[in-house]
């Protein structure tokens, strides 16, 4: 069951986020399970967002989902625009790294993800790189972080997904990779993962069929990964 909480951002005001938490009588015991930042893309923490959360609870992970857009979500490609247009990327950062102090706040086993959808990908990329302690970060069609974000300060591991079909995927991942572990092996893969599909916003045989195959692929990963 996911709850609404609060963690204090970059500005002082008190961001709204979503916390799922696994069963408490689960196996293995509760306090042994790894945390997960859940960050979404430029279409809010919406309720499929909601959704993915409580899928990893039930995997077995704390999940904490961090709304970077302040409780605002969109409907329509437009609005995702605009929020994405007016989002401030210092105060995003900080955000996230708000939600990962609290998410390490909480009875853990102390290992911790970051998971990331499309333009959230990217800032999770980022904040891999300030924070020594994530173990695993997933991004899900995330671009790069600008070139002045060093990426081989990242200690973690990274799973990269991109649809099978997309034009200059597996470049995509290689130059990311380079500039992660370029004197390192480190492992990246390239999911099949579909826009529609793995963002769970469409129906449709194959396009549920590809998510199914990236949320195997990224919850078999984390397992290995925070274990």
């Amino acid at each position: 069951m996911a709850e609404a909480v609060e963690f204090k951002g970059f500005d002082g005001v008190a961001v709204p986020g979503v916390y799922a938490k696994p069963d408490p009588f689960g196996d293995p015991p509760f306090r042994s399970y790894a945390a997960v930042v859940l960050i979404p893309d430029e279409w809010g923490a919406t309720e499929s967002v909601v959704a993915l959360a409580e899928s990893l609870a039930e995997t077995g992970y704390r999940t904490v989902v961090v709304d970077l857009y302040r409780g605002k979500t969109a409907t329509n490609a437009a609005d995702a625009a605009k929020l994405l247009a007016g989002l401030v990327h210092d105060r995003a950062i900080a955000d996230i790294e708000a939600a990962v102090a609290f998410a390490v706040s909480q009875p853990s086993s102390g290992k911790i993800a970051l998971y990331g959808v499309g333009t959230g990908g990217t800032l999770a990329l980022e904040v891999a790189t300030r924070l020594p302690k994530v173990s695993a970060v997933v991004t899900v069609e995330g671009g790069a972080p600008p070139d002045t974000v060093d990426l081989s300060r990242i200690a973690a591991q990274v799973l990269q997904q991109y649809p099978a079909k997309e034009s200059g995927a597996s470049e995509r991942v290689e130059a990311i990779g380079r500039r992660i572990a370029p004197s390192r092996s480190i492992q990246l893969n390239t999911g099949i993962a579909s826009t529609a599909g793995f963002r769970l916003r469409a129906a449709g045989d194959q396009q549920e069929l590809a998510a199914t195959v990236a949320w195997d692929e990224a919850r078999d990963f984390l397992n290995n990964a925070l274990t």
